[in-house]
Parts: C-alpha cells; sequence; structure tokens
C-alpha cells in the first residue's frame, strides 16, 4: 500500500543530492539502460551508492511521465512514502490521494488531479496490454 515506508532516508538523501549535481539533465529523456549516458552524469561523492540511486531514480523517472514538467519536491515526497509508480498512484481512489498529498503538489488541485489522471491512464493501458496479451 502507498502508505509503506519502504524507501530508506539515506536514500533519499543521495537521490536529492545526485539530483542537484544533475540539474540540467532531462530525466524524462536519460536512458537508464545506457551505460554511456550513465558515465556522462555528475556522480561526484556518490559512487558507493550508486546502484541504490539507479534504483530511486528508476521510480523517480515512472513519476516523473505523470507530470508535463519535473516536480522533484511532489515526486520525491511520494517516493518518500512507498510511491513510486503509477499503478500504486491508480491505486488509491482519487479524493484520498488528493487529501494525503495535495501539500506536496503545493496546494495546487488541478495538478495533482492532472497527475492522478495520467496515472489512471497508465493503469488503464497495462491492463488493456494484459488483457490483449491473454487473448492471443
Amino acid at each position: 500500500m502507498a502508505s509503506k515506508k519502504s524507501t530508506p532516508k539515506t536514500g533519499l538523501n543521495a537521490l536529492q543530492k545526485f539530483l542537484l549535481q544533475n540539474n540540467d539533465v532531462n530525466f524524462k529523456s536519460l536512458s537508464l539502460d545506457d551505460p554511456e549516458q550513465l558515465n556522462e552524469l555528475d556522480w561526484k561523492g556518490l559512487k558507493r551508492q550508486k546502484q541504490k540511486i539507479l534504483t530511486h531514480l528508476k521510480g523517480y523517472k515512472r513519476l516523473l511521465k505523470l507530470l508535463p514538467y519535473d516536480d522533484r519536491k511532489a515526486i520525491l515526497g511520494l517516493i518518500a512514502d512507498g510511491v513510486s509508480s503509477a499503478l500504486q498512484v491508480a491505486e488509491m481512489p482519487k479524493e484520498k490521494f488528493i487529501t494525503k498529498y495535495l501539500h506536496l503538489f503545493d496546494g495546487a488541485r488541478d495538478r495533482i488531479e492532472q497527475f492522478h489522471g495520467e496515472a489512471l491512464k497508465v493503469k488503464t493501458r497495462v491492463l488493456l496490454q494484459f488483457m490483449a496479451s491473454k487473448q492471443k
């Protein structure tokens, strides 16, 4: 469930530092499977935590896809609460999600509604793909 605290604070601190060190990087287009792209990033002081950062960065990218902009405060707040995918967001009823996380979106109800709506679209696509694979 979304309220489970599964991400250690130290991992989040390393992710935050990494994001600051790589502030000019477009994380939406970054391929985490491309060693050349990963080597071009600034890992200064974080090399020992690289695997942990990459794990958190995957969740960061999954949530980032739901926004038209990079809202680090909202995404990091969700990750800190154990939410790192569209399916986890869509699992929560809209009003419950809004009540619990509106503060992460600086009280902007339209932004959080858009975010939740995009998560529901992803969930629908995943379900449709699953159903289509079972009908073959």
